[in-house]
């Protein structure tokens, strides 16, 4: 009988001042624990500082992990650095290698057809897949039809797939962690999650892809019973929820604002929030609840994009909001620059809605290069005509306070572009032009 895997969180290590437990690997571990299968989970953000984050450091991670059984999850941020470490570790060692998480769901075929380093993948939510996985896999029963189809493996040179319909896990039925069974002095930040998914459709967003276009809405009373239990057994003061569009439902946000203000009138929260639901009355009723912060994912100050991108608002009534907005609580404003249909003139008009915003009190302006995420429908229309070059890694997917990608790694984002998609860029001059563009306004910020 399977008692024991290990689960690791393999991702970009954090700010020291932002250590956050890994929520779906959590979920994961506190619902195999109720079926006697106990989780031990490597969190490689917080164990390996980013000045050391190395392919080297890495394997070397991997290495002094125990257990016979390894779920990695998988974002494609670190997907090189996963391929290369497990590839070492196979040659030496005896594992079952399972990769779950983004890049799993949207490339398991890929990935298991070209690494056979790669045991299997499980594709979208992990929690219930998975405890069905581990007893398929404990019984060694090679019948398919009792597989989740959501599971894709390997068995010597033949790759398959399993038959059974996928019996995903229901929202009342996500797990309500329990904080008291897991390590949490190690951190200083807190996450919930109130839903799962998202109903949008953005071209260039992979949680669609990798939650099969749907949203789960998890019953309020269990909402609030984890929160009950992160504050008791935690030093939480702000918990951060990051749900896709924590406004979505007006009637919802408006229940749990009221109880939040009942239940802890002491803690604070953040989110993650809509520009077309940051109305002046969600606002006031946020603020009034404990809310400290709210992300805004804003893209692009072109009129015709942001209807393009289901945000409904002119520039007018964007600057109008977030003005007010940060009369209450800070606001992250998030845009993106580089997709294939914005022209030197639509990226002129993100600048001047950022230089307007930066001069409002409490906000943060983020301004990515547009990273080709696997499985989305941007990526697959540009898959054809895509280039890599160190120096035009978006910082979303590559920080630039991360050490050098390692020649190996190189090699190996060079040699598979579809799955390895995120370092890339799309190959046009107009690409460079804007990539000019936005060092130059920039520097003209810095100075």
């Amino acid at each position: 009988m399977i008692d024991k895997i290990a689960l690791v969180n393999m991702c970009y290590p954090k700010d020291r001042a932002l250590y956050a437990p890994p929520l779906g690997l959590f979920s994961i571990a506190n619902f195999l624990s109720k079926f006697g299968i106990e989780s031990r989970i490597y969190d490689i953000s917080i164990d390996i500082c980013y000045e050391e984050f190395t392919l080297e450091k890495t394997t070397e991670y991997f290495f002094s992990i125990e257990e016979y059984i390894i779920g990695i999850s998988a974002w494609d941020s670190v997907l090189p650095k996963i391929i290369l470490s497990i590839q070492k570790l196979k040659q030496t060692k005896d594992k079952i290698i399972i990769l779950g998480g983004p890049s799993a769901s949207n490339l398991s075929t890929c990935l298991i057809n070209e690494f056979p380093c790669v045991d299997y993948c499980v594709e979208g939510e992990g929690e219930k897949t998975m405890l069905d996985f581990l007893n398929w896999l404990d019984t060694e029963n090679s019948d398919l039809n009792s597989l989740s189809s959501k599971i894709v493996g390997r068995k010597g040179k033949e790759i398959f797939r399993g038959v059974r319909e996928n019996d995903a896990i229901e929202a009342k039925d996500i797990p309500i962690l329990n904080y008291d069974i897991y390590d949490v002095e190690r951190y200083n930040r807190f996450e919930m999650s109130s839903t799962r998914g998202c109903p949008f459709r953005c071209e260039f967003c992979s949680i669609n892809s990798t939650l099969d276009n749907k949203i789960k809405i998890r019953p309020m009373e269990d909402v609030f019973k984890e929160l009950n239990n992160l504050f008791q057994h935690t030093k939480c003061d702000t918990v951060n929820f990051v749900d896709d569009n924590f406004g979505l439902y007006s009637t919802r946000l408006e229940e749990f604002c009221q109880l939040f203000k009942e239940r802890f009138p002491d803690k604070k929260w953040t989110c993650y929030f809509r520009l077309n639901d940051l109305t002046k009355e969600n606002v006031n009723m946020m603020a009034s609840s404990g809310c400290v912060g709210a992300f805004i994912g804003i893209e692009t100050g072109n009129k015709n994009m942001l209807y393009k991108f289901s945000k409904g608002l002119d520039k007018k009534e964007l600057l109008s909001r977030l003005e007010y907005a940060t009369t209450k609580f800070y606001v992250t404003a998030s845009f993106i620059w580089g997709f294939p249909n914005e022209g030197e003139s639509e990226l002129i008009d993100t600048f001047e809605v950022i230089r307007r915003i930066i001069e409002y009190n409490n906000i943060i302006v983020d301004l990515y290069q547009l990273s080709p995420l696997s499985g989305t429908p941007l990526t697959n229309n540009i898959l054809n005509n895509l280039a890599f070059d160190e120096e035009a890694i978006s910082g979303f997917i590559f920080p630039p306070y991360m050490p050098k990608i390692s020649e190996e790694e190189k090699k190996l984002i060079c040699g598979f572009p579809k799955i390895f998609s995120a370092f890339y860029h799309e190959d046009t001059e107009l690409f460079w032009n804007k990539y000019y563009m936005v060092n130059k306004f920039f520097s003209e910020r810095r100075n």
